[in-house]
């Protein structure tokens, strides 16, 4: 009897040795899949935020010159452009100050 009780106590040990190797064992492997499955997440999501990036900065390179370019016609124009604004706005002010006089008189006259 004591045989056996021993015996089964030593399969028992035996089983419960097996069982811990083989969860440590199934724990180190699925770490490892879990690291390489998070690695690769991490370069695909590095890849898509440095596609965007330089998305982003060639439009905003491509806006840059195009303001740079307005700004260049701003600069060339300069004087000139200002003068003719000037000239316009004036006699908008002519003809403001005429229909204003022109009330003024048929007012009068009423």
């Amino acid at each position: 009897m004591a045989d056996l009780v021993l015996g089964l106590a030593r399969a028992r040990w035996v089983i419960r040795s097996e069982a811990q190797e083989f969860l440590t064992k199934l724990l180190e492997t699925n770490s490892t899949r879990v690291q390489s499955d998070l690695l690769n997440l991490v370069q695909e999501s590095r890849g898509k935020l440095e596609a965007e990036t330089r998305k982003l900065l060639h439009e905003v390179s491509r806006i840059a010159e195009q303001a740079l370019v307005r700004a260049r016609k701003v600069v060339e124009d300069g004087e000139p452009a200002v003068q003719a604004e000037l000239n316009r706005l004036d006699g908008l002010e002519q003809e403001v100050t005429a229909l204003r006089e022109s009330t003024q008189l048929n007012a009068a006259r009423v």
